[in-house]
């Protein structure tokens, strides 16, 4: 009976917390293979809010998210190995290809995310506040407070510690984590081709990128005379947009130019778009951005 007590006890205070902050549990949608969806936060500054962030101020950036509770026991205690070993370390050896971010599940003020997250965890990284609210693009889809997200160039997930079932008090990984962001930055070898055969790799660059007009995409892969050869663009909630066919091939090497507008003709709104050039299964992704 005394156990039963102390269970319903803490529970009830668990959610009187969740209430009082606004914040939601939160079950991660966003797994591996998905394309994120996009988010409007304002950065801690200081100890006031700054100015609202979106996925277009990193652009071809792998993105690292932490998601925290500013009060969480656990993600207090994680924080100074998180930014010891993945903040602080990429902000020293690849520092314009992986940005690290933090995002505050359990919506406290500015004031408290300051004086208790960041200088309990020493924390450097960006911090983007109000997180939990379902409002200006959903935190939520990427997962709940104690959860690590990697997101690569293309805007695709990688890692969702919540939806690949580390549990609540585990998720921080380092050793996988860094070994992801490792081969996605190229900093370590991801294996080596047999003699005498080419390397299953590809990349797709685009420019100008901000683009207002016509954009063009350089597709650099492996096929000589590729059977297959497309590219496909899509919106942050995963919508299919356009479907490009190359404008100039050669051997290993591709062009496909996108003018900003849907398959029907119609031109899309301004903000971020994936495109995904596939040549015979070799895939490649790049996130591109659209203005007036």
């Amino acid at each position: 009976m005394r156990l039963l007590t102390r269970s319903l006890r803490v529970s009830v205070v668990a959610a009187l917390t969740l209430s009082l902050s606004g914040a939601r549990p939160a079950a991660a949608t966003q797994g591996p293979g998905q394309v994120i969806t996009d988010f409007a936060r304002a950065e801690l500054v200081g100890s006031a809010p700054g100015p609202v962030r979106t996925l277009a101020d990193y652009p071809n950036r792998i993105i690292v998210m932490f998601q925290f509770g500013y009060n969480c026991p656990v993600c207090l205690n994680d924080g100074p190995g998180f930014q010891t070993e993945i903040a602080a370390y990429y902000g020293s050896v690849a520092p314009n290809d992986v940005q690290v971010l933090g995002a505050d599940m359990w919506n406290g003020t500015p004031a408290q995310v300051a004086s208790i997250f960041r200088n309990t965890t020493g924390a450097t990284f960006p911090l983007l506040l109000t997180a939990g609210t379902a409002a200006n693009g959903n935190l939520n889809d990427w997962g709940p407070w104690d959860n690590y997200v990697i997101v690569d160039r293309g805007g695709i997930v990688r890692f969702n510690a919540a939806v690949q079932g580390y549990a609540h008090g585990s998720r921080l990984d380092v050793p996988r984590m860094k070994a992801l962001i490792d081969s996605l930055v190229a900093l370590a070898p991801v294996g080596v081709p047999a003699p005498g055969s080419r390397p299953n790799v590809a990349r797709l660059t685009v420019a100008p990128n901000p683009f207002n007009g016509v954009t063009r995409l350089e597709f650099a892969h492996a096929a000589a005379s590729p059977r297959s050869l497309e590219a496909r663009v899509y919106d942050t909630a995963g919508r299919e947009v356009a479907r490009l066919a190359p404008s100039t091939s050669v051997s290993g090497a591709s062009r496909f130019e996108w003018n900003g507008k849907r398959t029907d003709g119609r031109e899309v709104a301004a903000g971020i778009y994936l495109v995904r050039a596939m040549a015979d299964g070799v895939v490649a992704h790049a996130r591109v951005v659209k203005v007036r």
